[in-house]
């Protein structure tokens, strides 16, 4: 193991006719001994055998770890210390560190020097080098200087207390002696971002709301601070509210909130005015006769101390009539109970022309008993009143059970051209299509889906076909009906 650039030793081996190579196997034997560089950190592997006549011996390794030379510590220079303050531990970084009195010569200590704050001022030099493991040779590096000062305390005065409008920066020019140190601002109550730059004296702040910034002045490891109060006159926020509906032919109070204001000196003016009550005031009644968007914009008054403008909009929309569903036209069992389902309202009113007894008439479900096919209509309204709509007509069928017909005729008239099975009361729908052979033609599990008379789109000849159907009924008690069909083209 040599260090790095130190001086080596010629190879030494014990044999006869030795045999020089660099590699394990193959290549060129040479007599000479290969020489040993440190110049370049590595390790270099060289191989040497022994050889009697023709006859040549196996090869041994010699391994050359050349130790690269380590680079100077990472040191802080200079580096302060205030009057009798307890020596922090000296800054640097590294591995093995060996500490010197001077840049050449001495014997290096691993024991970090203590500098003396009791005099002051005074200026220390101390030397710091990095050095390897013994197993690797103690190879030591440059040696770099860390220069210490006990220097005397500081004087700052950041200046009078500010007031600035919301949106104004304000440039700070504290007085610092001596000369020559380091800054660092803080914020207390605003934000850091709200200073341009932390690491200047000189600094500009634009904070939005009232704070306190603290300027720390640094020097030869002395610090002291001082503190601003900026005072911020807010600039008013307004919100007029969120977006609502409102029925045709009716009115509603419009009302802005106004936050984050210094006073109340401040004048409002609501647009468009023509469907106003007082559009001079935060509240003001509105009757419009179509979807209208209203923008109030305030202003503060002289006396406010800060010219601010600002502005916030709200949509009323209006409703000419809510949109009520009943649901699609049905089937039920007769003489089961059937649920009708409305959507599209807060409050609901179901209502037969045949006088049907309705269970629930007030819910969005309600509940019915047919023996007959009826018409049911719905009333349904919203939060504001406005009022919807619509109507649902329900077949009654015998069940539960399924409706099969006994023919159809796929032939493009438009009549009769789906081959359907309809589940009355039913649930676990599924549903077959076989040809005279047994091959299956059609099948399906969704609701009131039907066989067109083709398979793989090619249509198929006229004839008796066989249906099976199987589902579940209310009492989840299994139920299948087989049948046949007749197509006809």
């Amino acid at each position: 193991t040599y260090c790095q650039n130190a001086p080596t030793f010629p190879l030494v081996v014990g044999g006869t006719n030795l045999q020089w190579y660099s590699s394990p196997t193959g290549g060129t034997a040479s007599t000479i001994t290969p020489p040993v560089s440190s110049a370049t950190a590595g390790i270099f592997t060289f191989y040497v055998a022994q050889k009697l006549g023709n006859c040549e011996g196996p090869r041994a390794a010699i391994v050359v770890d050349i130790t690269a030379t380590p680079t100077a510590p990472t040191v802080v220079t200079p580096f302060n210390i205030c009057p009798n303050d307890i020596a922090p531990p000296l800054p640097a970084t590294g591995t093995n560190l060996l500490w010197y009195s001077t840049a050449i010569g001495g014997v290096g200590s691993t024991i970090a020097p203590v500098p003396n704050t009791a005099i002051f001022p005074a200026t220390y030099t101390y030397y710091v080098s990095q050095s390897t493991s013994a197993a690797t040779g103690s190879c030591e590096g440059p040696r770099v200087a860390i220069v210490v000062t006990v220097d005397n305390p500081l004087q700052i005065n950041v200046g009078l207390d500010p007031t600035i409008c919301e949106g104004e920066s304000v440039k700070i020019l504290p007085v610092v002696t001596p000369t020559g140190a380091a800054y660092e601002w803080r914020a207390d109550r605003v934000p850091l971002s709200t200073i341009d730059d932390r690491f200047i004296k000189d600094a500009t702040v634009n904070p939005i709301d009232t704070g306190v910034y603290i300027l720390k002045a640094t020097l030869g490891g002395c610090s002291k601070e001082d503190t601003l109060n900026v005072n911020v006159i807010w600039k008013p926020i307004i919100n007029a509210g969120l977006t609502k509906a409102i029925c045709l032919d009716s009115s509603i109070l419009l009302t802005a909130v106004v936050s984050h204001n210094s006073s109340d000196s401040i004048s409002y003016l609501w647009s468009p005015t023509d469907s106003l009550a007082t559009p001079d005031a935060l509240q003001t009644l509105a009757y419009p006769t179509k979807t209208t968007l209203y923008t109030i914009s305030f202003q503060t008054k002289p006396i406010y101390g800060c010219d601010f403008k600002g502005s916030s909009s709200v949509k009323l929309v209006v409703q000419k009539i809510d949109k009520a569903f009943a649901g699609n036209d049905t089937i039920a069992v007769k003489g089961a109970s059937h649920v009708l389902m409305g959507r599209g309202g807060l409050n609901y009113t179901w209502s037969s022309p045949a006088g049907i007894n309705i269970r629930n008439p007030f819910s969005q479900k309600a509940l019915v008993t047919l023996n007959d096919d009826a018409q049911f209509y719905l009333k349904v309204t919203d939060a504001i009143g406005c009022e919807g709509r619509d109507t649902v007509f329900v077949k009654v069928y015998d069940g539960p059970t399924f409706n099969v017909p006994n023919s159809f005729t796929p032939n493009g008239d438009g009549l009769n051209e789906i081959f359907r099975a309809i589940p009355v009361g039913m649930a676990n729908f599924y549903f077959r299509v076989f040809n005279r052979t047994g091959q299956l033609m059609f099948e399906t599990s969704q609701y009131l889906k039907g066989w067109d008379g083709t398979i793989n789109g090619k249509p198929q000849p006229n004839g008796t076909y066989v249906w099976i159907v199987t589902g579940t009924d209310k009492d989840y008690k299994k139920v299948q009906m087989k049948g046949t069909v007749n197509l006809i083209r």
